[in-house]
C-alpha cells in the first residue's frame, strides 16, 4: 500500500518479523503457552519494556506510569486469553495492509483488534494512540472493559456523550488524554464515531496522533454517517498529499447493509481497506461458528379480528378537536414583519410541539394496537398520560423548553382521553392481543419447554422489535400474561442519543436508556432470562450466547439478518423469523442465503484489490462540494456537513431565559437562475451585532438541505473571522467549568506559599568608620491621668508613619501613643550603640525578663530613655527613710516581694494601721517579724493583661477582665524589710509593658510599607493605613481587617473588568462577556496572580499573642539566605485569603484615588485583561454608538427620557437599553444584554460605595445582605413596575352631541409606566408584563408599608409579583446606557438611582436596622443555631396546577404551603412561615419551663398562636385560597379568605 505507514513492511513476512513484543518466537511461545491447535495463549502484560511479555502476577507490581486511568469498570483479575489460529491469521493480515475483518458474530473479531492494538502499544511512537470506534454507548462500555482486561496496563480512556464531550475545550481534551505528558498519555481511547469526528473537526485530536483506528461494526462507514465523514474529511485528503496515515482495521459480521457482493468495493473504498476473512485457518473458524436452527413463524395479518381499543375514540376526538391557532406557542408568535409571518406560517404547517406530540401519540397508539393488540394500546396510552402528568409535577426541569402555557394546554388535552385500569384477565379476552403477539407467546413457551426437556439448566433469549415503544409494551405483557409471567424475567434494552441539539422530552417515549443500564449485567448473572430490545442489541454487544433469538418484524436490510443470528450461539439454539405470510418468509430466506454465499466468496478472494476512492462512491452526491474552511494553527476543519450542527451549538450556548428563542432562523426559497434552484437566508439572534446577524447562501442548489448548509457555512466562517468562535471552531466559553470547580475547591483549600516577611530580620549597617546606621524615633505614651513617658526607638530601617494610636490598659482606660518617625539616618559610634543595647536589655529585664535571652544584646530593635536606664533594686527600708510624702509615690518603681520569688506589685501607700495575721506571718515570713513603729507596704498586683491593643472582647474575655480588675484592686500588705523597689519609676516600667504591642503595630506597618514601595510602587499609595487594612486578615485579630475593603474591591474589580471587556470586544454577546469576566476575576485566577507576585509575604494572618512574645534578635544568616529559607519552608495559606487581598487592595486604592488608582492595582495583577483608563474606555463606548443623525428615535421615547429624568445624547444607547432579545424586526439595533451586563456592575458599584461610606460603618456581612436586598431581581422588578409619570391632558377625546351634532374635544391624563417602554415582539412577554402588573397593583400598598415601616425586608411580597427577569434587566440596562452616555458620571447615575427610589428605600433600611436576610437563609441559620445543626429541606411539587412547598427540618414536616404564582415565591413564603412558627414554638417552650408542669396547655396555645399569627399575616397581605392547618395529628379545614393553602 503506497499510503500505508512506512514503518510496517508491505511484503509478506513471518511472525518473527512483526515485532509483537518479539512475541510469537519460540521462546515467547513457551512463555505464553501454545495450545494443541496452534493457538497462542496470551496473558495480561505487565509493562511495556524489556519484560513486557512477563505475565502480571501481582497488582502491586504494576508500573506507576502504566496505571490504567479512568477505567469506568471494576478492576478484574488477570485472565488467560487464547488466540485461535484464524485470529492469528487475521492479525498478520492486518499488519500487511488495511483490512476489514469479516467474521461471524461470536467468532472473536475483537480479539484480532486486541492483538493489533497491543502491537501498536509496543511499536508506535510515544505521542501516538489507538482509537477504538463503536456505534453506541452500550457497545463502547463493553469493549472498553474487554480491552482493559486483555491489554497491558497502559492509560486508557472511555469517552461517551454523558461526559458532555461536545462542550470540552482544548484544555479539557489535553487534560483528559494527557497529551502533554508522554508517561501518562492515553494510549487507547474508546468512543463513538461522532466523538472522534468532533475531536478531529475542532482540531483537539489530529490524524498525526493516531497510530491505529479500529472501526467496530465497520459496515456503518457509508453515506453521511460520522464514521464515513471521519474518513472522507480527514483520511482521504491525506492520501492525495502522501501524508502520514494511521492504520485502519475494520470489524464486521456483514460488510454491507444491502446490495450485492459487487458493491463491496464501496465500503472498502470508504475505509481504504480490503475485506478479508480467514482462508488458511477456515476450518478452525467454522469450528467456532455454529449456526442456530432457523425457524419461520407465520401469523395472521388480518387486523379486523382485533377489537378496538377502549381509549381509541377519545384519543382520536382529542386530537381532531385540536385547533392549532389556539396553541399557546402559535399565539405567542409575532406577525408584524415578513420574517415573522413566514415563521408563523411555517409553524402552522409543521405544527406546534403539543400538536406534534398528539399526532405522534395517535400514530404510536395505532402501531401498538396493530402490532400487539388493543389491550397493549390501552395500556400504552394510560402509561403515557400518567407519566407526562408526573413529569410536569415532579421533574419540571425536563420540560424546561416548554412554555408553562404549553404544559397546561397539553395536560388539558390529555385529560380528555379515557384511560382504564387493565386487569391481567382482560388480556386473555378474545381480540385483546394481536395474532403476532399471541404467536410470539406461543413460540416463547414452546422454546422454553423444549429447553427444559433437553435438560438445560437455564433459559436465555432476545426478542427484537422495530420500535422502542414495543420494548416496554411486550415487557409488560410478558410480565403479566398467565402463560409467561412465571417463567420469564424480562429486561429492556434501547439505544440513546446524547447530541446537544436534541429537543426536549418526547411524550410518546416510555423507555429511557438509563432505565436499561443494568439489563446486560442482570442478563449475564441470570437475574433476567429474556431481553426485549431494539436493533441496538444487534451489533457487537456482549449479550451472552442465547438459546433463542426472535425477530418480530420484517428486517429492512440483510445486515440485520446476519447480526441477529449471531446472538443465538449456544448449542441447539434457535433463530425465529416472524412473517405475516409463510411463503413470503421462505422467499426472503432463500434471498438471504444466496446473498451470504456471494459475500463470503468475495472476501475470500485474495486476488481482489482495493479500488481507489476516486473511482467509486457509495452514493451519488447531490452536488459537488469542494469548499472547506481550514484553520492551520489548530487543524480544525469546517465543512458543509458540520456547519449546521456548529451553528446550533454556537446559538445554544448564548445565555437563555424564558421567552427567548435563540435558534438560528433559516428561510429557504427558490430562484430561477436559469432553472429553479434553492437558496437560503439566515438570521441569528438579536444579541448578535447587526452586521453579523444576516446571511445568504453563496450558491444555488438543487435541494433545500444544501442551501441551508451553504448559508450556515458562510455564517460560521464569518463568525470565526470576527472572533466569535475560537480557532478550534468552538464557541467561546460563557462559563468555565474548570474555574467553577477550582473555586469550589479553593473555598477550603490551601496553597503552599512563602512565609510572611519579618521586617526585624534586617541587619544593622555600618559605615567605613564602624559607625552604625540607625533610625531613631521618639515614642510618647500619654496616660489618661496626665502622666507621660518618652522613649527612643532605634531601628535599622526607617520607621513607617504609624500616626497616633490608642492602647488600652483596660477597656475604659486608654493610652495614646505617638511615634515621631524620622526618615534621616543617625550614625552611632560603637560605644553609643553598645550603651543603647545595654539600656534595652536593662529595660526589658525589669518587667519582661522572661522574654529575653540572658546576656544576649544583639536585638533587632533598641529602646532607650534620655535619662538612661537603671536596673538597681532599692531596699524598701531605704525608700521608707527617704519617703517624704505622697509626692514621691508616682516615682517609685515596681515592688518585688523577695519571699515570693520576686513577685511584682505596684506601690499604693505606707500603711501604719494595717496588720498581718499571725497565721499569715508564719506562712509568709517564718523568719521575720514586723519592726515596731514601721508601716506595712500596701500594694496591688501588677496586671496580668498583656494585649493592650485589644479593647473589644468576647463575653468570656470581658468576664475574665472584670475578675482580674477586682483581684488587682484588692490591696496586699508586705513587710518592708522583705521587699525591694526598682529604681526605674513605675510609669516607665508599665510603659515597657506596652512595647510588644507597639512592635506588633510597627511590624504590620513595616510590612505594609514594604508592599507600598515594591509591588505596589506604581500605584502611588499615600495613606499607609489603607494598605494595612487591606493586608490584614480577620484571623490576625487586629483592630482592623480587610473584609469591608474586600467587599468594596470586589465591586470595583468587577466594574472595571466589565467596562474593559465591553470596550475591547464590541461583537461579543453578554454570555461571552460574562464568561471572560468570571474567569478573570474568579478566586482561582486571583489566587494564581497573588502567588505569582508572592503576596503571601505581605499578608498578616498570624494572631498576635503578647503572652508568647519574645524579643527579636539579629538573624544568624544573611538576609538573602534567610529569605530563601523562608520561601523554602513556606506556609499553608487559604487560597481565599490570597484572592481576597487582591480585591481588598483594589478597594483601598479606590478609597484613596477612585477608579484611576484602583486600575493601577488591576494592571499589576494582570488577570489576563487589557487595562485602560476608565475615561478612555467610556469614550470608546460613547463614540462607538450610532450617531443621533443616523438613528431615528420614535416620538414616544421622549416621554421615557422625561420619566428617567435624563436626556440621551446618543439615542441609539437608549434604543439598545430597551430592546428585548425577542425583537428581531430591528436589524439596526442589538438587544439590551450588553448594556445590562454593564449596568449590573454599575448599580452594584454605586450601592456598595454608598454602603461603605455610611456613618454606621456596617460590617462586610451586613453590607452584603443590604446590597442583596437592594439589587435583587424581585426588588428591581417591583421598582420597574412602580416607576411611572403622568402627563396631564396628553390624550384627546372627541365627543359628539347626538342632538346638535356639535363635537367637543376633552383632554385626558395619560400614565406612562417604565416597563411598557420595553421593545419586544413576543406575545408571551406582553402577557407576563400584564400579569406582573396586576400582581403589583394587588400587593403595592403592602409592599410600600413593609418597605417604609416593616422590621423585615419584604422578600415574600416582592416574590409574589412574579416579575420576570426582563423587568430588572431593563433597569440595569438603562443604568449602563446612561453611564456611557454621561461619559461615566456616577453623579448622574446616582441621581437616576435616587429617582427610581432605590436609595430612598436603602437609606430607610439602614437607618432603622431592617433585617435584610432572605427567609430561606434565615430559616437555615435558625435551624443550625437552635436545633443542633439541623438540616433544612424543601420538597416542592405541582399539584392540580398549584405550586406546593413542604419545609422539613430533620425530616419533620414544619409547614406545607400550596398556591402562589411561582415555585420561588412559594418556597420563600414557606420558609418565612416555618421560621415564624419555630420562633413562637421556642418561646412557648421557654414559657412552659418557666411556669412549670401545671400549665400543660401553654405550648398548644402558643403553637396555635404561631399558626394563626402567620396565617393572619398572610391574610392581611391579600392572598386568595383556603388554608389547611395541621397541628400534631389533627387536621382542621378553614375557609380563610386571602390565605394560601398552609399545612403546619
Amino acid at each position: 500500500m503506497a499510503h500505508f505507514r512506512g514503518k510496517v513492511k508491505t511484503e509478506s513476512f513471518g511472525l518473527s518479523d512483526i515485532g509483537l513484543a518479539s512475541s510469537i518466537t519460540s521462546s515467547s511461545r513457551r512463555k505464553f503457552g501454545e495450545d494443541e491447535e496452534g493457538g497462542v495463549k496470551l496473558g495480561i502484560l505487565e509493562d511495556v519494556g524489556t519484560d513486557r511479555v512477563r505475565k502480571r502476577k501481582k497488582a502491586s507490581t504494576m508500573s506507576p506510569t502504566m496505571q490504567r486511568v479512568d477505567s469506568g469498570c471494576p478492576s478484574t483479575a488477570p485472565v488467560t486469553i487464547k488466540t485461535r489460529a484464524y485470529q492469528q491469521e487475521m492479525f498478520e493480515e492486518s499488519l500487511k495492509r488495511n483490512i476489514i475483518v469479516c467474521q461471524g458474530t461470536g467468532s472473536g473479531k475483537t480479539h484480532v483488534a486486541i492483538l493489533r492494538i497491543r502491537h501498536e502499544i509496543e511499536n508506535s511512537p510515544a505521542h501516538q494512540m489507538s482509537w477504538f470506534l463503536v456505534p453506541n454507548r452500550h457497545l463502547g462500555e463493553q469493549q472498553f472493559g474487554v480491552l482493559q482486561k486483555q491489554l497491558p496496563p497502559v492509560p486508557m480512556k472511555l469517552l461517551c456523550g454523558d461526559d458532555g464531550v461536545e462542550k470540552w475545550n482544548s484544555k479539557i481534551w489535553d487534560e483528559i488524554l494527557a497529551l502533554g505528558d508522554e508517561n501518562k498519555r492515553v494510549k487507547v481511547a474508546v468512543s463513538t464515531h461522532q466523538i472522534l469526528l468532533d475531536a478531529l473537526t475542532h482540531g483537539f485530536v489530529t490524524m498525526d496522533e493516531l497510530s491505529l483506528i479500529v472501526f467496530d461494526e465497520a459496515h456503518h462507514c457509508i453515506y453521511d454517517h460520522p464514521a464515513n465523514r471521519i474518513m472522507k474529511d480527514f483520511y482521504h485528503p491525506r492520501l492525495t498529499h502522501d501524508d502520514y496515515l494511521p492504520a485502519i482495521l475494520g470489524l464486521t459480521a456483514s460488510p454491507l447493509f444491502n446490495g450485492t457482493a459487487a458493491q463491496l468495493h464501496v465500503i472498502e473504498s470508504n475505509l481504504n481497506a480490503i475485506c478479508r476473512t480467514p482462508t488458511i485457518q477456515r476450518a478452525a473458524l467454522n469450528q467456532y461458528s455454529q449456526l442456530p436452527r432457523l425457524r419461520i413463524e407465520a401469523y395472521s395479518s388480518l387486523t379486523e379480528i382485533l377489537r378496538p381499543g377502549l381509549s381509541y375514540i377519545s384519543l382520536v376526538n382529542a386530537y381532531s378537536n385540536m385547533d392549532i391557532k389556539n396553541d399557546p406557542y402559535i399565539q405567542s408568535l409575532p406577525r408584524e414583519t415578513e420574517s415573522d409571518k413566514r415563521q408563523y406560517q411555517k409553524a402552522l404547517t409543521s405544527g406546534s410541539y403539543p400538536m406534534q406530540q398528539m399526532k405522534a401519540l395517535e400514530k404510536k397508539y395505532t402501531h401498538v394496537c396493530e402490532e400487539y393488540g388493543s389491550w397493549a394500546g390501552d395500556f400504552y396510552i394510560s402509561l403515557v398520560i400518567s407519566r407526562f402528568m408526573k413529569l410536569v409535577r415532579e421533574r419540571e426541569d425536563e420540560c424546561v423548553n416548554w412554555l408553562d402555557e404549553e404544559k397546561i394546554y397539553l395536560m388539558n388535552i390529555l385529560s380528555e382521553i379515557d384511560t382504564f385500569e387493565l386487569s391481567d384477565a382482560s388480556m386473555m379476552e378474545s381480540g385483546s392481543l394481536s395474532p403476532k403477539m399471541e404467536k410470539l407467546i406461543e413460540v416463547l413457551v414452546e422454546e422454553y419447554e423444549a429447553d427444559m426437556e433437553r435438560g438445560e439448566q437455564s433459559f436465555s433469549g432476545i426478542i427484537f422489535v422495530e420500535q422502542r415503544v414495543g420494548v416496554s409494551v411486550i415487557t409488560e405483557i410478558l410480565s403479566r400474561h398467565p402463560k409467561t409471567k412465571d417463567i420469564f424475567r424480562c429486561g429492556m434494552l434501547v439505544g440513546s442519543s446524547q447530541h446537544f441539539a436534541s429537543a426536549g422530552k418526547n411524550l410518546t417515549e416510555l423507555v429511557d436508556h438509563k432505565m436499561t443500564d443494568s439489563t446486560l449485567e442482570d442478563f449475564k448473572r441470570g437475574e433476567k432470562n429474556l431481553i426485549v430490545a431494539t436493533s441496538v442489541a444487534e451489533e457487537g454487544l456482549d449479550v451472552q450466547a442465547c438459546h433463542l433469538v426472535v425477530c418480530c418484524y420484517m428486517q429492512k436490510n440483510k445486515k440485520s439478518y446476519v447480526q441477529m443470528r449471531g446472538r443465538a450461539r449456544r448449542k441447539n439454539s434457535t433463530y425465529v423469523l416472524m412473517f405475516p405470510d409463510e411463503d413470503l418468509g421462505r422467499v426472503r430466506l432463500r434471498e438471504l442465503e444466496k446473498w451470504e454465499k456471494e459475500m463470503l466468496k468475495a472476501y475470500q478472494d485474495e486476488t481482489r484489490e482495493l479500488i481507489e476512492k476516486e473511482e467509486t462512491e457509495l452514493e451519488e452526491e447531490e452536488e459537488m462540494i469542494t469548499e472547506k474552511y481550514y484553520i492551520a494553527e489548530t487543524k480544525a476543519l469546517l465543512t458543509y456537513d458540520s456547519s449546521i450542527p456548529h451553528l446550533h451549538h454556537f446559538c445554544a450556548v448564548i445565555p437563555h431565559s424564558q421567552y427567548m428563542d435563540f435558534r438560528p432562523d433559516f428561510y429557504t426559497y427558490q430562484e430561477w437562475m436559469p432553472v429553479k434552484q434553492w437558496t437560503a437566508e439566515l438570521t441569528l439572534p438579536a444579541c448578535i451585532p447587526p452586521e453579523l446577524r444576516k446571511y445568504k447562501a453563496k450558491h444555488l442548489w438543487k435541494s433545500e438541505k444544501m442551501a441551508e448548509r451553504d448559508v450556515a457555512f458562510q455564517a460560521y466562517t464569518t463568525l470565526h473571522k470576527n472572533g466569535l468562535v475560537d480557532n478550534h471552531l468552538m464557541p467561546l466559553p460563557t462559563t468555565d467549568q474548570d474555574v467553577e470547580m477550582n473555586d469550589i475547591a479553593k473555598k477550603t483549600s490551601t496553597e503552599a506559599v512563602p512565609l510572611q516577611m519579618d521586617p526585624f530580620e534586617r541587619t544593622w549597617e555600618q559605615n567605613w568608620r564602624g559607625e552604625v546606621k540607625t533610625y531613631i524615633s521618639e515614642i510618647y505614651i500619654r496616660w489618661e491621668n496626665g502622666e507621660q513617658v518618652r522613649m527612643n526607638m532605634i531601628l535599622p530601617f526607617a520607621c513607617p508613619r504609624m500616626g497616633n494610636f490608642d492602647l488600652w490598659w483596660t477597656r475604659s482606660e486608654p493610652m495614646q501613643v505617638t511615634v515621631n518617625d524620622r526618615n534621616t539616618p543617625t550614625y552611632l559610634t560603637p560605644e553609643q550603640f553598645k550603651r543603647a543595647q545595654e539600656d534595652t536589655y536593662t529595660l526589658f529585664s525589669t518587667i519582661l525578663a522572661g522574654r529575653i535571652e540572658k546576656g544576649r544584646l544583639d536585638f533587632s530593635y533598641l529602646f532607650t530613655l534620655d535619662d538612661g536606664v537603671s536596673s538597681e533594686k532599692i531596699p524598701s527600708m531605704d525608700i521608707l527613710q527617704a519617703w517624704n510624702g505622697e509626692s514621691t509615690k508616682s516615682e517609685v518603681g515596681i515592688v518585688r516581694d523577695v519571699t515570693q520569688f520576686g513577685k511584682l506589685y505596684v506601690f499604693k501607700a505606707w500603711n501604719y494601721e494595717a496588720i498581718i495575721s499571725q497565721e499569715e506571718m508564719e506562712k509568709r515570713y517564718p523568719t521575720r517579724e514586723r519592726l515596731p513603729a514601721t508601716p506595712l507596704l500596701e500594694v496591688t498586683p501588677v496586671t496580668k493583661r498583656r494585649n493592650f491593643s485589644q479593647r473589644y472582647m468576647s463575653g468570656s474575655e470581658v468576664e475574665e477582665e472584670e475578675r482580674a480588675r477586682i483581684r488587682e484592686s484588692k490591696s496586699t500588705f508586705l513587710l518592708p524589710q522583705a521587699a525591694t523597689f526598682d529604681r526605674l519609676p513605675w510609669r516607665v516600667e508599665r510603659s515597657t509593658l506596652l512595647i510588644p504591642c507597639i512592635l506588633r503595630r510597627l511590624e504590620i506597618y513595616a510590612i505594609a510599607k514594604e508592599l507600598q514601595d515594591t509591588v505596589m510602587a506604581s500605584v502611588g499609595f499615600k495613606h499607609l493605613p489603607h494598605i494595612v487594612t487591606a493586608i490584614t486578615a480577620s484571623s490576625a485579630g487586629e483592630e482592623t481587617n480587610y473584609q469591608r475593603y474586600e467587599l468594596l474591591g470586589d465591586s470595583v474589580l468587577k466594574f472595571l473588568a466589565g467596562i474593559q471587556l465591553l470596550a475591547d470586544y464590541p461583537l461579543w454577546h453578554e454570555g461571552y462577556l460574562s464568561g471572560k469576566k468570571d474567569r478573570s476575576v474568579a478566586n482561582s485566577k486571583l489566587t494564581q496572580e497573588s502567588i505569582r507576585l508572592k503576596m503571601s509575604r505581605f499578608i498578616i494572618t498570624n494572631h498576635f499573642s503578647p503572652l508568647k512574645w519574645k524579643a527579636k534578635y539579629l538573624p544568624t544568616e544573611s538576609p538573602e539566605r534567610s529569605n530563601q529559607e523562608a520561601e523554602r519552608k513556606g506556609r499553608d495559606l487559604s487560597s481565599k485569603v490570597l484572592a481576597d487581598v487582591v480585591e481588598s487592595l483594589m478597594g483601598a486604592a479606590y478609597l484613596e484615588g477612585s477608579f484611576d488608582k484602583a486600575l493601577k492595582v488591576a494592571q499589576i495583577f494582570g488577570l489576563d485583561m487589557k487595562w485602560d483608563t476608565l475615561e478612555n474606555r467610556v469614550n470608546t463606548l460613547y463614540e462607538r454608538a450610532i450617531p443621533p443623525k443616523v438613528i431615528h428615535l420614535p416620538q414616544h421615547l421622549y416621554n421615557l427620557e422625561r420619566l428617567l429624568g435624563y436626556t440621551f445624547n446618543q439615542k441609539s444607547l437608549l434604543l439598545e437599553a430597551i430592546t428585548h432579545p425577542s425583537l428581531n424586526t430591528d436589524t439596526a439595533s442589538v438587544s439590551y444584554q450588553r448594556m445590562e451586563f454593564l449596568g449590573d456592575s454599575v448599580l452594584d458599584m454605586a450601592i456598595v460605595d454608598r454602603l461603605f461610606r455610611h456613618e454606621k460603618r456596617f460590617g462586610h456581612v451586613k453590607m452584603h445582605l443590604y446590597k442583596s436586598a437592594s439589587v435583587n431581581e424581585y426588588f428591581l422588578g417591583f421598582l420597574c413596575l412602580n416607576h411611572s409619570m403622568t402627563v396631564e391632558g396628553e390624550e384627546k377625546e372627541a365627543h359628539a352631541n347626538w342632538r346638535t351634532g356639535a363635537v367637543s374635544i376633552t383632554s385626558k391624563d395619560k400614565h406612562h409606566h417604565l416597563f411598557r417602554f420595553l421593545r419586544h415582539s413576543n406575545l408571551e412577554v406582553a402577557k407576563m408584563q400584564e400579569a406582573a402588573y396586576q400582581h403589583y397593583l394587588r400587593l403595592r400598598e403592602d409592599i410600600f408599608t413593609a418597605l417604609q415601616r416593616g422590621k423585615d425586608f419584604p422578600w415574600t411580597l416582592l416574590a409574589g409579583i412574579n416579575a420576570e427577569k426582563f423587568f430588572s434587566d431593563m433597569i440595569e440596562s438603562l443604568l449602563g446606557a446612561i453611564f456611557i452616555d454621561s461619559h461615566g458620571s456616577f453623579d448622574i447615575v446616582n441621581a437616576i438611582i435616587e429617582n427610581l427610589g432605590i436609595y430612598t428605600i436603602l437609606d430607610r433600611l439602614l437607618r432603622d436596622g431592617v433585617d435584610p436576610l432572605q427567609p430561606v437563609q434565615k430559616l437555615g441559620i435558625y435551624a443550625a443555631q437552635n436545633m443542633n445543626q439541623a438540616t433544612t429541606k424543601y420538597v416542592q411539587d405541582v399539584d392540580g396546577g398549584k405550586y406546593v412547598c413542604e419545609v422539613r427540618i430533620n425530616e419533620e414536616v414544619i409547614v406545607k404551603v400550596t398556591g402562589g404564582v411561582s415555585k420561588q415565591e412559594v418556597q420563600i413564603r414557606a420558609a418565612e412561615m416555618a421560621y415564624t412558627l419555630l420562633v413562637k414554638r421556642k418561646r412557648s417552650e421557654e414559657e412552659e419551663m418557666a411556669l412549670g408542669k401545671g400549665e400543660m396547655n401553654v405550648e398548644s396555645d402558643m403553637e396555635m398562636d404561631g399558626v394563626e399569627g402567620a396565617m393572619e399575616e398572610q391574610k392581611r397581605k391579600g392572598k386568595e385560597s383556603s388554608a389547611k392547618v395541621v397541628i400534631g395529628n389533627e387536621e382542621e379545614e378553614e375557609d380563610i379568605n386571602g390565605i394560601y393553602n398552609v399545612a403546619m
